[in-house]
């Protein structure tokens, strides 16, 4: 059986974790194959629009343009190159979302983005409410390489702006990982990016 069949098997547990701590790490859902061509992709947008693209999807011309964003973001993928059509497409993706939020659920976006090198966080926060989240790896990441940051079991919380955040210090879950790696989590789950120090 394969690891990606071994995963439906994993189910039971996953969404559990979901619902205790909003975010949950899943391993292997793509093949190595598809990963290989997913990552080409990237890196060949990335050569295209190296400091990424503004809200009407304009190459960013210059870095301290990109820096005033704070990240390099990819708003149009979908357009730039249909291989990420297949991350949508993912089965246990799906069944993860029709599991949580129905039969009638869809994708609202997808897009990418690069943390440049930078001693700057993004502070926590919350997202809108309802819906699920997931970010696919394209990277092996490791802590403080501008990983977005989870506090776990916060997303029933009101707004990190309302609280000390010092006493939740210890739930404090950075998405490191391997290229392929994925994490499923609530939008009003209290999160934000750690530095990038990477070399």
């Amino acid at each position: 059986m394969s690891k990606i069949n071994e995963n439906f098997k994993l189910i039971d547990k996953t969404i559990p974790t979901l619902y205790r701590d909003g975010i949950v790490k899943v391993e292997n859902l793509f093949d190595q194959s598809l990963l290989d061509e997913i990552v080409l992709a990237k890196n060949e947008i990335f050569c295209k629009y190296p400091y990424g693209q503004k809200k009407n999807y304009e190459k960013v011309t210059n870095l301290d343009e990109a820096n005033r964003i704070g990240y390099y973001p990819i708003k149009n993928l979908l357009e730039l190159d249909p291989i990420f059509m297949k991350i949508l497409n993912n089965r246990y993706i799906n069944y993860m979302a029709e599991e949580i939020l129905g039969k009638n659920f869809y994708f609202t976006d997808i897009t990418m983005r690069i943390v440049p090198k930078t001693k700057s966080i993004m502070e926590t926060h919350r997202d809108f409410s309802g819906g699920l989240s997931f970010s696919l790896l394209l990277d092996d990441i490791s802590k403080n390489q501008g990983e977005t940051f989870f506090i776990k079991n916060s997303y029933k919380n009101p707004p990190p702006s309302f609280v000390n955040l010092n006493k939740f210090a210890s739930n404090i879950l950075p998405t490191t990982g391997e290229i392929g790696d994925v994490y499923f989590w609530f939008p009003e789950s209290w999160h934000g990016r750690n530095q990038n120090l990477s070399e």
